[in-house]
């Protein structure tokens, strides 16, 4: 069964936006829990270069930072996970659709407002 309606192109952006979003806010996470290492500031001013200049093979200058978003991306879906499993138990279990739905927007929005 092939699904025509969505595009292969469209399905791998909102993959990389979805990743990237959860990535960034787990950074954040990770500093702030942790504090702010060395490779924070390594990354952020080896991004700027990267999202300037034009590079040939751009993804092989993100390898040494690649155990950071690992990290990052599975505290950040731990957390997320947390939230979800714990709100509904917080309102009790009627429409258990609705707030499962009415987390997910939040949790969105948590990621791309950063609060």
């Amino acid at each position: 069964m092939k699904l025509t309606f969505v595009r292969p192109a469209v399905l791998a952006l909102v993959l990389l936006l979805a990743l990237s979003a959860i990535a960034i806010r787990g950074v954040f996470r990770l500093a702030d829990s942790a504090g702010w290492q060395p490779i924070h500031f390594a990354l952020g001013f080896s991004i700027l270069p990267i999202l300037i200049l034009d590079y040939s093979v751009m993804d092989r200058f993100l390898i040494p930072f690649f155990p950071l978003f690992c990290a990052a991306i599975c505290i950040e879906v731990r957390q997320i996970v947390l939230q979800v499993r714990n709100f509904p138990s917080a309102e009790g279990a009627a429409g258990v659709n609705e707030v499962s739905g009415s987390v997910f927007v939040r949790r969105w929005r948590a990621i791309v407002v950063g609060s």
